[in-house]
């Protein structure tokens, strides 16, 4: 890996674990007041959550193929599996979003549980607490074991696309209140 993709993935992680962050204290915040977000910041954020959810997947699809295809990093049938929710959400939250579609809330939901089924087992079985037989019935590419990104000891790509899925769903369920 050069010091330039290094450097990036790096980044990335630190990304992972602010988002993580960022996520834990909007879920605090609503049990702590019943809100989900502040007055001042749900004002302003409201309006474009649609769009975070469509840049989220369109930054993620983007990042995905370009480890793969300019950097690299084969991925396994896991990454693969993930991709299949990753790139959906990116096309159906972008035209969501660009038709103001609120409705599309249990799609983008819907697609990102399954991914952060998908990339909580990947993530798992890459730092070793469950075993791989998934990954070894369904491979047919790269190692679903091999940690391209380990960061912290703990950010693996599977983590971070975990995240990216679990803020779709705290989004769109967000989305889905402010619905109702």
């Amino acid at each position: 890996m050069t010091e330039g993709v290094a450097t990036l993935s790096y980044l990335f992680a630190v990304g992972t674990l602010l988002l993580f962050a960022v996520m834990i204290a909007v879920v605090l915040w609503r049990v702590a007041t019943g809100a989900w977000l502040p007055r001042v910041i749900a004002r302003y954020s409201e309006p474009y959550l649609l769009w975070i959810i469509a840049a989220f997947g369109l930054a993620s699809s983007a990042l995905s193929l370009w480890y793969s295809e300019v950097v690299g990093f084969p991925p396994c049938a896991l990454c693969w599996f993930a991709r299949t929710m990753m790139y959906p959400l990116a096309i159906i939250g972008t035209i969501a979003a660009w038709r103001k579609d609120v409705a599309a809330w249990p799609y983008l939901f819907a697609l990102a549980v399954v991914g952060m089924f998908i990339t909580g087992y990947h993530h798992l079985y890459q730092v070793g607490y469950i075993e791989g037989t998934l990954c070894t019935a369904l491979n047919d590419g790269g190692d679903c074991a091999r940690r391209y990104v380990y960061e912290f000891d703990l950010v693996t790509f599977p983590l971070m696309g975990f995240a990216v899925f679990a803020a779709v769903a705290l989004l769109a369920w967000i989305i889905r209140a402010q619905e109702k």
